[in-house]
Formats: C-alpha cells, sequence, structure tokens
C-alpha cells in the first residue's frame, strides 16, 4: 500500500517538476525580453522584401464650385482622383523571440572541449588516473613504502596548486587546470591514507579532508572558476570509488561524502553554479543507491538514517541559495533538478529504510510535509516576490507529503475522505487565487481519492448503520467534493485555461459515479447483511429516484445546468430495473413497499418534465425530441408496470378464487387464463382512451405534447393490444360471474373499448398510412365478430371450442353462413344509404365470399336440414340485398378518377 501511494506521490511530483520548469523557462524570456527593452537596445528586425513605392497621387485640379444644393438635390459628385487619399502606417513587425538561456551542464561540457587548454585538461586526467592505479598497485605488490609513496603524492599535489597559483594572473585557464587537478590528488591521498592503509585517525584524516574542502572552495570563489571547483569535486567524488576494496565502514564513506556536499553548500552560499550542484546532487545519491541496493540491512538503520537526512538538507537548501545569487535577469530560478529531485529520491530511500518500522513512512512523509510547509513560510517571511515560484514549488511538495501521509497512516476509507476535502480544497484555492497548479494538482487528488477506496471486506454486520458508516462516507466525500470541484471550476469559467473544461466534465462524471456507485453498493451490502434482500431492489430504486430528484432541486437553487443531465436518465433507470427483474419469477413491483417506490418514481419523472417545459418551451432539435420520448415513455412504463403488477398479482393470489390450485379442471384453468388476459390489458386499453377521448380537457401533458402522445406514446400500446386481440382468439371468455353473454362479458366488451379507441387513435394521427390502418383494424373487426359466433355456439349448442370441432360442426358452419350473409347485407344497405360506393364494395366482397363458402364447404356436409337452411336462408338474404341495396353511384371524385 505505501509503495502504491509512494509511486502516486512521484509522479505527481515528475509532473509538477515539468511544469515549473516550463514556466521557468518563459520566466526567463520575458525577463530577457523587458532586460532588452529597459537598456533601449533595439532588435534586428527579419529582413522582409522589399515594396515598391506608391506612385504619387495624380494632381487634378478641382472643378469650378457647384452651385449651393437645394435640399431635394442630391450633393455634388467629386471624382475619385481628388479625394484625399488615406494614409496607413504598417504595424511595427513583431520583435524576434530572444534565446532561451543555454543548460549549465551542456555549457559545461562544451566548455570543457572547447574553452582552455584541452590537451593540459587530458593530460590532468590520465595523471589523476595513472596515480590512482599507481596507489592500487603500491597496495597489491607491496612496492615503496606506502607512507613514502602518500607523501610523494601529496607533495606532487602541492606543486601542481602552487604553480596553479602562480599562474593565475598570466595564464588563467591553464592555471585553473592546474588547480583542479592538485586538489583533487589530495582528496584521493588523504583518504587513501585513512581508509586503505590506516595511517592517519579518522579526527586528523576528515580535518584535512575539511580542510581540502574549505580550501577549494576558497580558491574557486576567489577566481570566479567554476571547472576549478567542478574537477575539485569529481576528483573527491571519485576517490573512494577508484580506490574502494568491497570493505569497510559505511559511516567513514558517508562522512567523507558529507564533507564534500558542505564544500558544495559553501561554495553555492557565494556563486550560482548549478553545474556544480547537479554534479553533487548526482554523485551523492548515486553511490549511496548503489551501497544501499548491495549492503543495506535493518541494522544500518541508526549510522544510516542521519546522512540521508543530512544529505536531504543540504540538497533542499542548495535551490534556495542558487535561486538567490543568479543575477538579476533570472532572479528566483527554480532549479528543478533539485527542487523536486530532491524529495523525490530523498524519499524513495527512506522507503527503503523505514520499511520495517511501523508506520515509519507516513511519519516520514508527515515529516517532509512539514519541512517544505515551514520553508515556504520562511521564504514568505523573507522576499516574496523573490521566490514566488520556488515557494510555490515548495507549497505543492508539501501538499504532496501531506497527501501521501493520509494512506500511510490512515485507513483506506479515511483516505478517501481526507484527500476529498483536500482535493476540493486545492481546487477552490487554485480558482480564487487564479493558480493553475493547486487546480490540476487539487483535480488529480480527487481522483486519487476514488482510486483509493476499497468496498468492505468481511463480515458485513460489522460494517455499521445504514448510510452512517465510514465506508459509504467515504463514497460520498469523494463524490461531493469531485462535484463541488466541477462546479467551481464551472463557475469560474473566466479564471480557468481551455483545457480545464474537459477536467470539469471528468469531475463531474466522476463524482455522479461515486454518488450513485457508493449508494447502491451501500444498500445492497446492508440488506443481504440484514437478510432483508427482497427489499434491496426498491430501497435503491428509491435512493436514485430521491438523488435525482434532489439533483434537480439543487440545479434550480445553484444555477448549475450540469445538474439536470442525470435526471434525464430517470426513465432508463427505471425502465432497467423492471426489466432486469421483470424475468424473475417472484417479482412483483408493488410489493415490499414498491407501490410507494414507483409511484414517487413517476411522480418525480413527470415533475422533472413539468419543471422542464416551465424553463424551456420544446423548440426542436435533439433535446426537444428526446424530452417526447420522455413523454411517451413515460406512458408506456407506466402501463406495463400496471399490467405486468397485475397479471403477477392475479397468477399468485386471485386465480385461487376460480379452481384449487392442487387440482385444477380445464374449465377453471380457461377462466383463470381469461381474467388474466383481460387484467392484464385493461391498463392499456384504459390509457388508449384517455389519451384519445381526454386530451383536450387534460392541457397538461397530452394537449402540451399531443403529437408525442398519439404518435409515440400510443403506438406502440395500440400495436401490442392489436397483438392481444389476435391471441386472445383461443380464449374461451369464460369468467364464472354469469352466462356468457356476446359482447356483454369482460374480454369482449374490454376489447370493444379497444377498438373504438383504435378509431379514434387512427382518426387522431396524421399518418400517410391511414387506409392501411383502417384495413388492418376493419380485418381484425371481423376475424373478432366471428369469433363471437364460434364462442356463442361453443357456449350454448355444446360445442368444444376447438378449431377442428367447430369446422366440422354443421350448425357452426350453418350459422356461420347465414351470419355472414347478414353482415353483408348490413354493410351494403349502410352504404346504399349513405352513397358510400366503397363501403358497399367491401360487403358485396364478403358476399362473395359467402357465396364461394356455400359452394365449397357447405356444398361438401352430408345431406342435412343444416345444409338446406344454410342454402335456403342465404338465398333469401342475397334476394334481400339485392332489392333493398343496389349499387350507389360513383361520386364526382370518383367519376373524375
Amino acid at each position: 500500500m505505501g509503495y502504491f501511494f509512494g509511486f502516486l506521490g512521484v509522479i505527481a511530483l515528475i509532473y509538477c517538476l515539468v511544469r515549473l520548469s516550463s514556466l521557468s523557462d518563459q520566466i526567463k524570456k520575458l525577463s530577457r525580453r523587458i532586460s532588452d527593452l529597459e537598456a533601449g537596445g533595439v532588435s534586428p528586425l527579419p529582413k522582409e522584401t522589399p515594396v515598391p513605392a506608391a506612385p504619387p497621387p495624380r494632381t487634378v485640379s478641382p472643378p469650378p464650385a457647384a452651385p449651393t444644393a437645394t435640399p431635394t438635390q442630391p450633393p455634388p459628385y467629386i471624382p475619385r482622383e481628388v479625394r484625399e487619399p488615406v494614409k496607413r502606417t504598417p504595424p511595427p513587425p513583431p520583435a524576434p523571440r530572444p534565446p532561451s538561456p543555454p543548460n549549465p551542464v551542456v555549457e559545461a561540457i562544451r566548455g570543457f572541449f572547447t574553452g582552455g587548454n584541452l590537451v593540459v585538461r587530458i593530460g590532468l586526467i590520465v595523471l589523476f588516473l595513472g596515480i590512482t592505479f599507481l596507489l592500487k598497485l603500491a597496495i597489491d605488490n607491496g612496492m615503496i613504502p606506502i607512507q613514502l609513496r602518500l607523501a610523494a603524492v601529496a607533495l606532487g599535489a602541492l606543486a601542481l596548486i602552487f604553480f596553479g597559483w602562480r599562474l593565475r594572473a598570466k595564464r588563467p585557464g591553464y592555471a585553473l587546470s592546474l588547480l583542479g587537478g592538485g586538489i583533487g590528488i589530495l582528496y584521493l591521498n588523504i583518504f587513501a591514507a585513512f581508509r586503505l592503509y590506516k595511517l592517519l585517525p579518522s579526527g586528523l584524516a576528515f580535518g584535512l579532508l575539511l580542510a581540502v574542502v574549505v580550501f577549494s572552495s576558497l580558491i574557486a570563489v576567489a577566481l570566479r572558476a567554476q571547472s576549478m571547483a567542478v574537477i575539485g569535486i569529481c576528483g573527491g567524488f571519485l576517490a573512494p570509488v577508484l580506490t574502494s576494496t568491497g570493505g569497510g565502514s559505511h559511516v567513514a564513506l558517508f562522512s567523507y561524502f558529507l564533507v564534500l556536499n558542505l564544500g558544495i553548500l559553501g561554495i553555492a552560499w557565494f556563486r550560482a553554479w548549478r553545474a556544480l550542484n547537479l554534479l553533487g546532487f548526482f554523485f551523492t545519491f548515486t553511490i549511496g543507491l548503489s551501497w544501499g541496493a548491495k549492503y543495506y540491512t535493518p541494522e544500518f538503520f541508526a549510522t544510516t538514517e542521519p546522512f540521508l537526512i543530512a544529505f536531504f538538507l543540504l540538497y533542499s537548501i542548495i535551490p534556495i541559495l542558487f535561486a538567490s545569487r543568479v543575477g538579476d535577469r533570472l532572479k528566483g530560478f527554480v532549479d528543478t533538478t533539485l527542487v523536486f529531485g530532491t524529495p523525490i529520491v530523498a524519499f524513495g530511500l527512506q522507503m527503503s529504510l523505514v520499511k520495517n518500522i511501523p508506520h515509519g513512512l507516513a511519519w516520514s512523509s508527515l515529516a517532509l510535509a512539514v519541512y517544505y510547509m515551514a520553508l515556504t513560510f520562511v521564504l514568505q517571511k523573507k522576499a516574496p516576490a523573490v521566490y514566488k515560484m520556488l515557494m510555490e514549488a515548495m507549497l505543492a511538495i508539501g501538499v504532496v507529503f501531506i497527501t501521501l501521509t493520509i494512506p500511510l497512516r490512515m485507513t483506506h476509507h479515511w483516505t478517501c475522505l481526507s484527500w476529498a476535502l483536500e482535493g476540493a480544497a486545492l481546487v477552490w484555492i487554485g480558482v480564487r487565487q487564479s493558480r493553475y497548479l493547486p487546480r490540476l494538482f487539487g483535480a488529480l487528488v480527487l481522483f486519487a481519492a476514488g482510486f483509493a477506496y476499497k468496498p468492505f471486506v468481511g463480515d458485513l454486520a460489522a460494517r455499521g448503520p445504514i448510510l452512517i458508516n465510514p465506508y459509504f462516507v467515504g463514497a460520498l466525500f469523494v463524490s461531493l467534493a469531485s462535484l463541488f470541484g466541477s462546479y467551481w471550476l464551472t463557475r469560474h469559467e473566466d479564471r480557468i485555461r481551455p483545457e480545464e473544461k474537459a477536467i470539469a466534465l471528468i469531475l463531474y462524471v466522476w463524482g455522479l459515479g461515486w454518488w450513485f456507485y457508493g449508494g447502491v453498493w451501500e444498500l445492497g451490502d446492508q440488506m443481504d447483511a440484514r437478510h432483508l434482500e427482497p427489499f434491496t431492489t426498491n430501497a435503491q430504486m428509491l435512493f436514485i429516484i430521491g438523488s435525482l430528484a434532489i439533483f434537480e432541486t439543487l440545479r434550480g437553487l445553484l444555477s448549475w445546468k450540469a445538474l439536470r443531465w442525470p435526471v434525464y436518465l430517470l426513465l432508463p433507470v427505471l425502465g432497467f430495473y423492471f426489466s432486469f427483474y421483470a424475468f424473475e419469477g417472484d417479482y412483483l413491483p408493488f410489493a415490499r413497499f414498491g407501490w410507494l417506490v414507483w409511484l414517487l418514481g413517476f411522480a418525480v419523472h413527470f415533475w422533472f418534465l413539468k419543471r422542464l417545459d416551465q424553463a424551456t418551451p420544446p423548440v426542436g432539435g435533439a433535446l426537444s425530441f428526446y424530452r417526447t420520448l420522455l413523454h411517451a415513455g413515460g406512458l408506456f412504463l407506466l402501463v406495463t408496470v400496471a399490467s405486468f403488477q397485475s397479471v403477477r398479482s392475479f397468477n399468485f393470489g386471485f386465480q385461487d378464487v376460480f379452481f384449487d390450485a392442487d387440482n385444477p379442471d380445464e374449465a377453471a384453468w380457461e377462466t383463470g387464463r381469461t381474467w388474466s388476459s383481460v387484467i392484464g390489458n385493461f391498463w392499456g386499453v384504459l390509457a388508449t382512451a384517455v389519451v384519445v377521448f381526454f386530451r383536450d380537457k387534460i392541457r397538461w401533458p397530452l394537449k402540451a405534447h399531443e403529437k408525442g402522445y398519439l404518435a409515440w406514446g400510443l403506438t406502440p400500446i395500440v400495436f401490442f393490444l392489436w397483438i392481444w386481440v389476435f391471441r386472445s382468439l383461443d380464449l374461451t371468455a369464460d369468467h364464472r360471474l354469469l352466462s356468457y353473454v356476446p359482447v356483454f362479458n369482460p374480454l369482449e366488451l374490454l376489447q370493444g373499448f379497444f377498438f373504438l379507441a383504435a378509431v379514434a387513435w387512427i382518426r387522431a394521427v396524421n399518418w400517410p398510412i391511414k387506409k392501411l390502418l383502417y384495413f388492418a383494424l376493419g380485418l381484425t373487426v371481423f376475424v373478432w365478430i366471428n369469433v363471437l359466433l364460434a364462442r356463442s355456439v361453443s357456449h350454448w349448442m355444446g360445442v368444444p371450442y376447438y378449431f377442428n370441432d367447430l369446422y366440422n360442426s354443421l350448425l357452426f358452419q350453418t350459422s356461420l353462413t347465414i351470419y355472414w350473409t347478414v353482415l353483408a347485407m348490413t354493410v351494403m344497405v349502410i352504404g346504399t344509404r349513405k352513397k358510400l360506393r366503397g363501403a358497399w364494395m367491401v360487403g358485396a366482397s364478403l358476399l362473395g365470399l359467402t357465396v364461394l363458402k356455400l359452394l365449397f364447404v357447405d356444398l361438401s356436409k352430408t345431406q342435412t336440414i343444416a345444409r338446406v337452411v344454410s342454402f335456403v336462408g342465404a338465398g333469401l338474404m342475397i334476394l334481400l340485398i339485392g332489392y333493398f341495396s343496389p349499387l350507389p353511384p360513383k361520386t364526382k371524385k370518383e367519376a373524375v378518377a
């Protein structure tokens, strides 16, 4: 866990380093440009293509003075040539950008090979390596007494220093090379006498080393010789590496490095030599890391930790000295490598040192946070203008380590809570102070707070009260803090950058996700822990409905349009819950207070649509179309849920009224199917009738969204009811309350109302396929009327209500023939009286169908009275039709067509 958050901290620090480096480059460019302007320097303008001079304007004598124009006359015309030409001064070309300041490390390397006496420098390096290998050879072979060899080396080094000092004025480059080489050899010689040969006591050895460091630092500062200081420091750090035998005390090694770094600190007090600082940082932590990877054990903690702290303190102070010692043009410049690299490297090494100490890393992180906060405070008191960028960097590092302290010391749910508060505070401060870095880091902390969240694992009974426990509160704080950050950024768009709008949107989605994830997950776990699983669905739906109602209310109070977006998804969420659980065999939407949940759900849905219409009336577009779908979908879902609940309730309970569930007979089963069909489709017929017959009286929402409800809301309902009519053809319509009476029974009466409402619906919609709809409805009604006859014959004459039995029944065939003939006659008479040629043609077609039935069906039956009655009755009816219902004449439109 600690390594994970440590890694997050390192990533955050690296990003801050890159960002501050970019800002520092921009400030340096601006500072240089301001200095040039103040000094009066004019930058050379870029060469441009010469523009040929324009010819002088032609001189034209003015025309004679015209008489004074009357108000009705137009003003006198002045020739274009006479008009005074407008002189336009071209804008000055932009000044070229000043070059970026060179990198000190690159300049030091380039200066080594291009400046001064390169041969002398190479010779010194070769000499240095030769002396090093000579000492190594003396160790192995014991040739000349070591004391003599070391004394000779020391004298040679002093000779180089002496001649270098004498030549400092005549040949400064050559002199500096000699001075640097002599100092490096002295480092090597003293360390060898102390560490390898035990010729010097530790106190005297480090005294001598300190003297050399002080001496070399004074010379480098006095002569302003950065190269000499670099050579001396390199020699000092490489001495123990080149003379190492793989054993010895790490305390001596780190003490020696501490002396060298104190010399670098002393030089930094007088000179802003960044290359020297970077070399010391690189050598110190690279060699220290190599030693730790090979030799460190927890027993060395007490003798290693002080050195790590000392090195950290040195290289956290050196950037401050560097920022105060640079020239006026770069005053306050931030050495990002040391400012951010020091805490990253030191904290990484500290992780290895304290990994076996309980909460050691947390306390280390807290100490670093306090240290950097204190540095920020000190810099603010000393020179806030000079150290502005450095203070921002120090403050950011302190905030990072405070952020890391929370997860390292606390449990993950409290980490979520603390990080969420911290991230929201950083976003708020960043917006108030118009500072980009705190805003960005605050957003990163808010995301990290979500990733740090972990669901509860273990005994759910020990989780705590519902919605009042650290796990839910952690998710809740992540959500609220992210939403606050998004709201604050959105509200102050004039203070943020364009790319931060995307960050605000991501924070908004992040906050909503944690809100609903935390609530739904919490209720699911808590209901399971308390053996209330049947209430889980309704509890989660109630949480979502209540949340969206709160969002819609806060949207008006906060004037935050984005809070309305999730409310648009209320209906899809309700539909998802219903569709997901509808396939479970025992699901009842209204059970276990579900009626209250669904009632609130539809109430909030239509309340939201009402507020939406009051705020922004529909004016077209995708959003307006989606609003129409919400109205239509609300009606469809309401009918579906009510029908589903009615059928399930009847099947689970009320069906026992009609038959014994343990020993049901066939008639009782058919009665149950009939009532189930009636109850399940009653709500669809009722909704269709209310919309088509009362839409003018219900001004909202039916009249306000009339087209939406008629075209999109009722279309699927009417379609499913039409399918229901055909699916119910095999039902006997036995309801066991009274004897069967055609039409006047629950099933057929409900279907009759549906046909009336369907006719009104077809008349109301403005569709080009109306004729096709009328034809389909008429065909359906015709089939339905024949089914009425079949059910009547079955109930009154005892013919089983099966297709084969009815088809082979002579009584049914005779009744059907006369039935069709009466229907045909009725339609044709109406067509004649009303002069409806089309209706008359429909009746004639039915009559022709009746004749075909007589020939191919009734004639094939045996010689029975039923066939005689069928033919005689049909013949008489046809004669009456021919007398009373002749073909009506064509209308003018039909004649023209």
